[in-house]
């Protein structure tokens, strides 16, 4: 079982703007909730026990709201928030994070921009996990993925590897567990994860790394218009993570 996790939560948000000059983009509610406490509920539903947060833009504040919640939370597990000095971008961030982190085990990664309706994303993926695997990514089919805009992001092989190739059918939701020893050896810089992944990938596939497809929902709640739409799908769905 999968006992840790990071969360990236330090951005500045640019494209929720203006909603994000007052507040950073994690404590934005959807639905009455904010979005990284809906992601805190499901790594606690499933069981986590340590969880490393990384905090920028507007840290104070989100630090503040991090702590309000956890003394909500009877018997929460060990979350240790952490600052930047400079924005790391999403692998320098986790290479500052390991130091939090039991290097010897895989760890959950997730974004604090998501809202999933299904089964628990992290029980979904931990199921799938075995420990032959680099990487197990959580894909959601581009026509299940609401308010993400790109034209999709990876295939999957027969034996389910991540592939790069012509018209992706699925989206990477930024949910996923890695293994530590990816990271081994790498100075803490501001650099992107999939610039640290790029080793890993030989022709089309990216060797050891693997996805699963989500059934349930996902929504990406990545500017103003997504977090309408989303606020309006929910309406229908109120007791959803």
């Amino acid at each position: 079982m999968i006992t840790q996790a990071f969360i990236l939560a330090a951005g500045y948000g640019k494209r929720m703007k203006p909603i994000t000059d007052s507040i950073p983009k994690p404590m934005i509610e959807v639905g009455g909730k904010s979005m990284i406490s809906r992601i805190l509920d499901q790594l606690i539903e499933y069981g986590v026990r340590s969880i490393v947060i990384n905090t920028y833009y507007k840290k104070e504040l989100l630090q503040n709201h991090i702590k309000k919640y956890i003394s909500t939370i009877p018997n929460p597990p060990k979350i240790h928030v952490i600052e930047e000095d400079e924005l790391l971008e999403t692998g320098g961030g986790i290479l500052n994070a390991l130091q939090h982190l039991d290097a010897t085990k895989p760890f959950f990664v997730a974004n604090s921009d998501s809202v999933f309706i299904g089964e628990n994303i992290f029980t979904f993926l931990n199921n799938a996990w075995n420990s032959s695997m680099t990487s197990l990514m959580l894909l959601v089919h581009k026509d299940k993925a609401i308010g993400y805009d790109q034209s999709g992001d990876f295939s999957l092989t027969n034996d389910e590897e991540i592939s790069i190739r012509e018209n992706p059918e699925y989206a990477f939701s930024g949910i996923h567990i890695s293994s530590c020893h990816i990271f081994k050896g790498l100075e803490i810089s501001p650099i992107k994860l999939m610039d640290i992944y790029q080793k890993y990938l030989k022709n089309t596939i990216y060797q050891g790394f693997y996805g699963r497809a989500y059934a349930g929902q996902w929504f990406h709640v990545g500017t103003p218009s997504a977090l309408a739409k989303t606020e309006k799908l929910l309406e229908s769905h109120p007791h959803t993570s």
